[in-house]
């Protein structure tokens, strides 16, 4: 008993430990003045408890199979697709009781209970519930594999393989293995070793044992050109160029008035000199000095049919350092597209710089060549400085006017970033060579759209071109077509 201020004395019940003696109750009472709405202007208020279940009520025994069968839907997502069929089952129940036992749908139930709601059954419900079960525990006729994909310090990939038709054990090891390369691709793997438990799948790959049955011998195909494709993930710099000659030009110092150009065919890298006359010993100095000696000896070098680069003399020279020589078609020298921008690109810039005196043109050739380095190429989406060397240059502009960069430069912090750039320098280049293909397949489509395909048979009259043929005096007013001549065989 506690006394009040006024004098009189009140009674307190201690409720503490009253929710621990009593038991708890997983279907608490719905909201008492819901109930009091819902008896309002009725003389009684009776409901059931049907989470009892049906034993509080005792049925007739021919009404026992009518009771409704409810059917709990769940749809397999990602790693559940792998389960057995037990353990599908177990998470069948367990998601079942989890539905069933949701305190939020009782929630749901005791307010809905004022309202005069009659539950009907589907009619098709246990013809629905029947089909489900028997399309979602029905064994396919498919054959299941794995393969692992490792890297070098331990990280692992897991990929599980589902295949939707009978095969034999050696195609399953053939479509595991091309599974596993397009992974290698897709994570950009260098030098994958491929690990394999089929003895005739590893020497048909590696050339031991010949595949004469046709359908192993279409796995191989597709093995063997996925496998060239790693040789071109990381693509070399500097290993194709293409050369040209520029001029003649007006005069300038020291009597030079043709250039010299080779590019890159990979990084756009430019190199130029001007040069006084053109002859092999010139062409082979300048290749030595400005290509070999600052990039190494290319594997290949793209030039035109002109007397300059066809000859003995250059041929012996290149051979001797094992450059491959291409030579351009006589009726198609444009096939040699980099070097010709490579001329553009010089043209446009001394047009550009050389407004008062042309005969300054060779001194601005060294701006126009950084220029050229310096700028974001489109195909490439990068500079060929930056594939180069592996970092952006410092250009004058951001020491005049004090770039963030030039700003924030600390030796030591700087060393670590050069070091960092130069082991991400393949990554660069590789997307610099998807980027690229992308462009050429985009250009390759564009051209193709435009294209008119024709048939020549035996016996048409056709003309030819005059350029293709070397016959004759050329000039301005020379035709460009000669003929007519007549089709003896078509070869294709």
């Amino acid at each position: 008993m506690v006394k009040k201020a006024n004098g009189k004395w009140s009674m307190c019940i201690d409720f503490t430990d009253l929710n621990d003696a009593c038991p708890k109750d997983c279907y608490p009472l719905p909201r008492i003045d819901t109930l009091i709405d819902a008896t309002a202007g009725h003389e009684m208020l009776s409901f059931m408890d049907d989470f009892g279940g049906y034993n509080h009520i005792k049925m007739h025994k021919d009404d026992t199979p009518k009771k409704p069968v409810y059917h709990v839907s769940k749809v397999l997502h990602e790693a559940e697709l792998n389960y057995s069929i037990t353990e599908k089952f177990e998470l069948a129940f367990i998601k079942t009781s989890r539905k069933v036992a949701s305190r939020r749908l009782v929630k749901w139930v005791n307010e809905l209970g004022k309202f005069d709601i009659k539950y009907k059954p589907r009619m098709d419900m246990k013809a629905q519930a029947l089909a489900d079960f028997v399309v979602e525990f029905t064994i396919n006729d498919q054959e299941v594999g794995g393969l692992v994909l490792q890297s070098l310090d331990g990280f692992m990939i897991e990929y599980n393989l589902r295949l939707d038709f009978l095969t034999m054990n050696q195609e399953a090891e053939y479509k595991a293995l091309i599974v596993s390369l397009g992974l290698a691709i897709a994570v950009r793997a260098k030098n994958p070793k491929v690990c394999g438990d089929s003895r005739l799948v590893v020497a048909h790959v590696n050339g031991d044992f010949e595949a004469k049955d046709d359908t192993m011998a279409k796995y191989m195909r597709v093995v063997k050109g996925i496998l060239t494709q790693f040789d071109e993930c990381l693509p070399i710099p500097f290993a194709i160029w293409g050369m040209d000659i520029l001029g003649p030009f007006p005069i300038a110092s020291g009597q030079r008035k043709f250039i010299v150009v080779a590019i890159d065919y990979f990084t756009k890298w430019i190199e130029a000199k001007a040069l006084a006359k053109i002859t092999t010993n010139k062409i082979a100095q300048f290749f030595w000095e400005n290509v070999i000696c600052r990039f190494g000896i290319p594997r290949i070098l793209i030039i035109d049919n002109g007397r300059k680069f066809d000859n003995a003399e250059f041929r012996k020279y290149c051979d001797d350092s094992s450059i491959e020589l291409r030579f351009t078609s006589i009726a198609h020298p444009q096939e040699n597209g980099q070097a010709e921008v490579s001329n553009r690109i010089i043209l446009v810039g001394l047009k550009k710089k050389v407004v008062r005196s042309r005969n300054t043109w060779a001194d601005e050739l060294l701006p126009i060549l950084w220029a050229c380095r310096t700028t974001c190429k489109v195909t490439i989406e990068a500079t060929p400085f930056m594939l180069a060397y592996g970092a952006e240059v410092v250009v004058p502009l951001e020491i005049t006017h004090k770039s963030p960069k030039i700003k924030a430069y600390e030796p030591e912090i700087n060393e670590e970033g050069i070091r960092l750039a130069l082991d991400l320098i393949d990554e660069v280049r590789y997307e610099a060579n998807t980027r690229n293909a992308e462009h050429r397949r985009r250009v390759s489509l564009y051209y193709n759209i435009r294209v008119k395909e024709r048939f020549f048979q035996q016996g048409d009259l056709v003309l030819r071109k005059i350029k293709v043929s070397g016959v004759g005096e050329r000039g301005k007013l020379t035709p460009n077509l000669e003929g007519p001549y007549k089709v003896k065989k078509t070869l294709r």
